[in-house]
């Protein structure tokens, strides 16, 4: 497969370069800044060293970017967590 597979592809259905995209993705936390919660070993608390966990007020963000093989970027979309789990037409 590999290479060859995709360019054989590419020309059977006359696929052009405006029409293939990379896409990439990156998600972010988005939450208050102070620490709720601390986990501290004996050892951590020695070497003056401590782990934070993050509490439920945390939501996610993902970013999505997209570009074309010729060199066009689409916009970059922002999604939301939902609340209620349910599509959103907006």
């Amino acid at each position: 497969m590999g290479i060859n597979w995709l360019s054989k592809k590419i020309s059977q259905y006359n696929i052009t370069l405006e029409n293939i995209y990379n896409f990439d993705k990156k998600k972010f936390l988005l939450g208050s800044c102070h620490i709720s919660k601390c986990l501290v070993s004996i050892k951590a608390l020695q070497a003056d060293k401590s782990v934070a966990t993050q509490d439920e007020s945390w939501k996610f963000l993902l970013l999505l970017c997209s570009v074309s093989a010729d060199g066009i970027a689409l916009p970059p979309a922002l999604i939301y967590q939902n609340e209620s789990r349910d599509l959103q037409n907006i």
